[in-house]
């Protein structure tokens, strides 16, 4: 599925992607891995989306899988594997708060209700921008498994997550 805005598109990575992708993840300042990307090829088996421009440049990128089976403290038991998880994400500073983020993140979830899954779960990243990071996630209706904060990870029943009528709702304080 694709998934427009007023100036966007969201759908899957393919190999014309992958150096805006890299430039995504490395003018983040976070340290994801590149590497499949560097070589001109998307990871096998995962969910790797865009969004791009008019012009097809990547605007922000999320990665993630719809077969995982999540760590124990992550789990719940009304919702047996396999789990969607979300591995990384990214936007081009210069593209935050402009509701990218909150697109990507609205495809990856009806990819995986379509899949038949019914629990999300990711851990944010550290390091600088992790509170906005943690914002931007509860803003989507994920909440932290430990109550002191986001380090042990964020999960959400698919059901409860970025209602159909939100999803393509102008962002809000959080929103990349």
């Amino acid at each position: 599925m694709v998934t427009r805005g007023d100036t966007m598109t969201v759908r899957s990575a393919d190999l014309a992607d992958c150096p805006g992708i890299v430039k995504v993840a490395e003018d983040s300042g976070e340290e994801f891995s590149t590497d499949d990307y560097l070589i001109g090829r998307p990871p096998q088996g995962w969910e790797s989306l865009v969004a791009v421009d008019e012009a097809s440049s990547v605007l922000g990128w999320l990665e993630g899988t719809l077969d995982g089976h999540v760590a124990d403290h992550l789990a719940h038991p009304a919702h047996p594997p396999p789990h969607a998880y979300i591995h990384a994400m990214a936007v081009a500073k210069e593209n935050h708060r402009r509701g990218i983020g909150r697109q990507l993140l609205a495809e990856f979830v009806r990819r995986a209700r379509r899949a038949g899954l019914t629990w999300l779960a990711l851990t944010p990243m550290d390091g600088a921008g992790k509170e906005d990071r943690a914002l931007f996630f509860r803003a989507a209706g994920l909440r932290c498994v430990d109550p002191r904060g986001p380090n042990q990870g964020m999960v959400a029943e698919l059901a409860e997550l970025l209602p159909s009528s939100t999803a393509g709702a102008s962002p809000t304080k959080g929103d990349r």
